[in-house]
């Protein structure tokens, strides 16, 4: 089977998975996981490529907080 043709359910029980193993994992070795997957650089920082994308956590508390007072 293609990666293009997955059932749907298939994609969930795969997350269901994914998500246990992640979660299961110590801090560190959630960190190697993105440092390994080019997420992260090796000292922690986000990859230049994923700036972008990825949202520090206290930028997210900031914009709720300002979103909220308006």
């Amino acid at each position: 089977m293609s990666r293009n043709s997955a059932h749907p359910d298939d994609v969930v029980a795969q997350w269901k998975r994914v998500s246990t193993k992640f979660q299961a994992m110590t801090p560190e070795e959630k960190r190697q996981t993105f440092v390994s997957a080019g997420i992260l650089t090796k000292s922690g920082k986000v990859h230049k490529r994923y700036r972008n994308v990825i949202v520090p956590i206290g930028a997210k508390s900031a914009a709720k907080t300002k979103a909220k007072a308006k």
